[in-house]
């Protein structure tokens, strides 16, 4: 159940980030983007693992998970980050693709940090 949910929820940042640029990283058949219908797309297995940068182009990150509300839309990703590993969480909607790359305004101070314990236990996080 929780890998297709974690599916369910990388799928839809990738409709999210693929709506956004049909650049986001590379094209070919092995790369996240591809096409739909007409509709630039990414796939959500691959997007798991790829760096995320913050706005002076630094790599903060990488995206580690994607959290689900129980109306099944993705509201937060979970990311890795290059300080020691540190988990944190930030709303998808602050997720763009830019210039090939998943870019966010946000600094790592800006963002909740974020503890699977806690989580599972029902406390904040």
């Amino acid at each position: 159940m929780r890998k297709m949910l974690i599916a369910a929820g990388t799928a839809v940042l990738a409709l999210v980030l693929g709506a956004t640029t049909p650049s986001l990283a590379q094209t070919s058949s092995e790369g996240p983007m591809g096409m739909m219908n007409g509709h630039h797309m990414a796939r959500g297995s691959k997007l798991m693992g790829e760096p995320i940068y913050n706005a002076n182009g630094q790599q903060i990150g990488t995206l580690n998970d994607v959290l689900i509300d129980p109306s099944g839309g993705p509201t937060m990703v979970i990311l890795s980050t290059s300080q020691g590993g540190k988990m944190m969480a930030l709303p998808v909607t602050d997720i763009k693709a830019e210039n090939g790359k998943m870019e966010t305004q946000l600094s790592l101070e800006q963002m909740h940090q974020f503890n699977w314990n806690t989580f599972y236990g029902g406390g904040g996080g």
